[in-house]
């Protein structure tokens, strides 16, 4: 959300400045992230105060599938069969959009088991809503589809393990970048939303190394990266960008890697990520503020770790990037420039519980 001239004022008004707000906070995050399970506490506590109402928006999971269609549409992707997903989260959206474009088999990993049956139920009960914007996907099988949702949607009271097995999913809760179970040259496609922000450098090149070993001949990878600081969503203080004026050895020490992680890697990083690991990497789209560029002029213009990059890529707080299997037949083209939207995104209303 732009920062609203009230938002600065108070800014300027508070006696304690928000980089000493936002150090003490990380590290409660650190010690916090420290002890295992804690989680399970934090979300007994939700409940009790019913933070679980409003989680899932319906109109916003509309915008969001017609989004998606759009993205896949535009990148060339087909309907795929067989999807490896990046990043599970609380309810399963993107899981039921591809089971309704005709999923055979969905496997979704996640380093933590956040995943929550009422919430996935909720998503499940909006499958027939969702139905005729899938039905838009070039390609996608619509003769199967309302009854499909209709499937879908019965599932919608039904436990978690069953709610998966409609859906022809497996669920791994696992920490390591390894992939052992995708059989090389066996996945149509692989897909995160705002997730590959969260994995620590190293484990991401281990990663995007198993993707490019899983993945078909004409296999793709499709990814949305949020590359803006989380703590600004909800604190009006904090910039888009301010996370980036640490160092990267004060970043390590005073964040957990299993709570609330950022790398606050830039679009073009990620970009060589999936070069290092023999794909193509493209770069489809970058979201980036006028606000946010002039904010990365002022502040880090200088900055010998920017060196390389442009304001507008340091500026990016979301990337859109697309990889392919070298020499397939889905990667040849013109790669051309990305589209860039200069534009302010709202706040999201699939959000986790706070």
């Amino acid at each position: 959300m732009p920062k609203s001239s009230a938002n600065r004022r108070s800014l300027d008004l508070d006696p304690v400045n928000w980089p000493t707000r936002y150090l003490l906070k990380l590290a409660s995050q650190k010690v916090l992230g420290l002890v295992p399970g804690l989680y399970r506490v934090q979300e007994a506590y939700k409940r009790r105060r019913d933070n679980w109402r409003g989680l899932v928006d319906p109109d916003f999971v509309l915008r969001e599938a017609r989004a998606r269609v759009a993205d896949f549409a535009a990148a060339g992707i087909a309907p795929p069969r067989t999807v490896v997903e990046q990043g599970t989260g609380w309810h399963g959206a993107d899981l039921v959009l591809f089971a309704l474009a005709g999923a055979r088999r969905l496997t979704t990993y996640d380093a933590t088991p956040w995943l929550r049956a009422e919430l996935l139920g909720e998503l499940l009960r909006l499958a027939p809503r969702i139905a005729p914007i899938v039905r838009e996907w070039p390609g996608v099988d619509g003769a199967g589809l309302d009854r499909r949702a209709d499937e879908l949607a019965a599932l919608a009271d039904r436990p978690l393990h069953e709610q998966l097995a409609g859906l022809r999913c497996t669920r791994i809760v696992t920490r390591s970048a390894r992939r052992a179970e995708l059989a090389t040259g066996s996945v149509d496609l692989v897909y995160s939303n705002s997730v590959l922000q969260r994995v620590t450098p190293d484990d991401l090149a281990a990663l995007t190394s198993e993707w490019a070993r899983a993945l078909r001949r004409d296999g793709r990878t499709f990814h949305i990266v949020d590359t803006k600081d989380f703590h600004s969503i909800n604190d009006p203080r904090v910039p888009e960008l301010g996370y980036l004026r640490w160092s990267p050895r004060l970043w390590r020490f005073a964040t957990s890697r299993y709570l609330n992680y950022q790398n606050r890697l830039r679009s073009p990083e990620f970009a060589r990520l999936f070069e290092a690991a023999g794909l193509e990497a493209s770069i489809t789209e970058r979201l980036v503020t006028p606000e946010n560029i002039a904010y990365a002029r002022e502040h880090y213009a200088s900055d010998p770790r920017f060196r390389k990059m442009t304001v507008e890529e340091l500026a990016t707080t979301q990337t859109k990037l697309c990889a392919t299997v070298p020499n397939s037949s889905k990667s040849r083209g013109a790669r051309g420039e990305p589209a860039s939207l200069v534009a302010t995104a709202g706040k999201s209303s699939v959000r986790e519980p706070s």
